[in-house]
């Protein structure tokens, strides 16, 4: 790795700090609070969401132009996401100008304003959005496919919620889910690049935040996987598919086991589904393979878009690869591990990247964990990925069809 210097502490009232020195021009502070789409209240789908778009919208003390506009001159980018267990805020900017992305960010988590007016022209903006994503199948198979492997657990709602839910988030809504959750002991600050005394910025930047109440977890419970098929029918050209299963959350030592996996099958031009499926049949455009890994679970899938007509043997063609990883041999895993590898090294060059993944790790077990990665993957026995893909791969699996039928 680029670096193995990095330093974390927690503060007296919960905040975890870390910093990983990168000589580079750029620094990037990120935020990451450790509560997504599955902390929503059942009737208020979104909230987490409707949260970080309004704290880009204004401060106490500034508009949505100006905290755009502090950062933008200088060069450098705001930007934020909401995941299922976290939602993130971060500001890439060059080096010489750090005090600006402590001074920004901390407005932004701090002294967030729940204007009524902002609030009604944000919630159309969102449903806006929502609406976006159902219309366009390319995105909206993933929705589905969440919908229908989660039947039962909270990964199952969409992060941004639905029309009608956001259509009864209050201002009021607003305000308690953020007292609620922006709270020390509920946020990592991760600051990668050459940022001189952090931890002290950090604390007088981020003091104000206080302890909260514990953060609820969500394991997904037994049974693992059943057998699941949802065709949402739609006059289009293309048909989009999802197939795929639950796993493991990151805190498993079996997740690097689904990285390997993921690697063989999906890794660019070069993986075992785009060469088999596209390269040599010629039966779509789009296929890969994605695995997903967050605190509490953890699902493996692949997804294609095709003819209709070419669905179901596409289908066919998918299972055959899974079930083929059970007998992968030892170059084969050789391969996979040196594209991680490689794919990791890279990734973890640019600030931005690096600091999602530290506090992705601290949220999952701890920022060290980062540090390991490769060793980790290296240290995947062949045995155990035919063991897990065996067990895996079967025909309890979820799939979902956005498009015409054949």
């Amino acid at each position: 790795m680029a670096s193995s210097l990095m330093k974390k502490e927690r503060t007296r009232s919960g905040l975890t700090i870390v910093y990983d020195p990168l000589p580079t021009e750029s620094v990037t502070v990120l935020v990451q609070v450790k509560t997504g789409s599955m902390g929503d209240p059942p009737k208020r789908r979104g909230l987490a969401h409707f949260i970080e778009h309004m704290l880009f919208e204004e401060t106490q003390t500034r508009s949505g132009q100006q905290l755009a506009n502090a950062v933008e001159r200088l060069g450098g980018e705001l930007n934020a996401e909401t995941g299922h267990d976290h939602t993130l805020y971060y500001i890439k900017i060059p080096k010489s100008h750090l005090d600006v992305a402590f001074d920004i960010l901390s407005d932004i988590i701090l002294h967030p304003k729940f204007d009524r007016a902002t609030v009604a022209k944000e919630r159309q903006v969102i449903i806006n959005e929502i609406r976006m994503i159902h219309d366009n199948a390319r995105f909206y198979q993933f929705v589905l496919f969440m919908q229908t492997l989660f039947k039962h657990h909270p990964a199952q709602h969409f992060i941004s919620g639905t029309p009608e839910s956001v259509s009864l988030i209050t201002s009021a809504d607003l305000v308690r889910f953020h007292a609620e959750n922006y709270r020390a002991n509920n946020c990592i600050v991760s600051v990668v690049g050459e940022a001189g005394s952090v931890f002290s910025r950090v604390k007088h930047s981020f003091g104000r935040l206080s302890r909260g109440k514990r953060v609820p977890s969500f394991p997904v419970r037994r049974p693992f996987n059943t057998f699941r098929s949802v065709h949402e029918e739609r006059q289009i050209a293309q048909a989009y598919c999802v197939l795929g299963y639950k796993t493991v959350p990151r805190t498993s030592s079996e997740s690097y086991v689904f990285d390997v996996l993921r690697s063989h099958l999906g890794r660019g031009q070069s993986g075992r589904l785009f060469y088999e499926i596209r390269a040599k049949k010629g039966l779509c455009y789009e296929i890969g393979a994605h695995n997903e890994m967050n605190h509490d679970f953890g699902f493996f899938s692949v997804y294609f878009s095709c003819e209709p007509q070419h669905v179901e043997r596409i289908t066919r063609l998918v299972r055959t690869e899974l079930a083929k990883t059970a007998r992968l041999s030892a170059r084969a895993l050789a391969e996979a591990k040196t594209y991680l590898e490689g794919e990791f090294l890279l990734a973890t060059e640019e600030t931005r990247r690096r600091a999602e993944l530290r506090a992705h790790f601290e949220q999952s077990g701890g920022a060290e964990e980062m540090d390991r990665y490769v060793e980790r993957i290296q240290q995947v026995p062949l045995d155990r990925v035919k063991r897990v893909a065996l067990r895996t791969f079967t025909n309890q699996y979820t799939k979902v069809v956005v498009g015409p039928r054949a």
